[in-house]
């Protein structure tokens, strides 16, 4: 019996430890987690179309959640002509939020979340430490897939999330952030609890990165 049982065992552990990273989880390919909120307005965010034909954004990096294509962000830090970029930490949580243009956050990751098509509770695995990092001196490079989680019901009344994809020509913004660094020499990035943030608006999907470059004055 013990002969029998071993690979069962081997190939559940495969499974958990394939489905732990950062914000990673099993059912889906949503990126990390985001902040709470329902998604609607007529930029397609609450809309049940999936998403139409595009030339746009990348195919490859959208194959595996069925949206039109990937927008990549970059976050940059401002440097004064011939300066040095003021120093920023940056972590795996708060650095990219979806929103839509009223200012709701939808969900994007279904991670300890129920799935509306089963009624399912997916994988809740336990996460990788995100340990902060200073922003580097070309800036961080950051993507969003197109798909994003509505709230519904299932079983009787229990929450759960359906995935939807960005319909193309839809307007959203990115909030970029990282905190202000307070001890910029120490390898270890070190910094106080409050956010420095850029909202920068895009078009779903988007040929080039979209850009938000950090103020120190705001």
């Amino acid at each position: 019996m013990r002969a029998r049982s071993w690979p069962v065992a081997a190939a559940l552990l495969g499974a958990l430890v394939a489905a732990t990273a950062c914000g990673g989880h099993a059912k889906g390919d949503g990126p990390g987690a985001g902040s709470g909120g329902s998604a609607g307005g007529d930029n397609g965010a609450g809309s049940d179309n999936g998403a139409g034909s595009s030339g746009n954004g990348n195919a490859a990096g959208a194959a595996a959640t069925g949206c039109s294509g990937t927008v990549t962000f970059q976050l940059v830090a401002w440097q004064p002509d011939g300066g040095t970029a003021v120093d920023y930490c940056t972590d795996c949580w708060s650095a990219l939020q979806i929103l839509t243009p009223n200012g709701e956050a939808p969900e994007r990751s279904e991670l300890c979340q129920t799935d509306c098509t089963d009624c399912q509770r997916a994988l809740c695995p336990p996460t990788v430490a995100c340990v902060p990092q200073h922003l580097p001196n070309a800036g961080l490079t950051l993507s969003w897939d197109g798909r994003f989680f509505t709230y519904g019901t299932c079983g009787g009344g229990n929450t759960c999330l359906s995935p939807k994809c960005a319909q193309p020509g839809s307007l959203w913004k990115a909030r970029l952030c990282a905190h202000p660094s307070i001890d910029p020499g120490s390898p270890a990035c070190m910094s106080g609890t409050t956010d420095n943030c850029v909202d920068v608006p895009f078009t779903y999907p988007s040929n080039g990165p979209v850009v938000g470059v950090l103020n120190p004055t705001r």
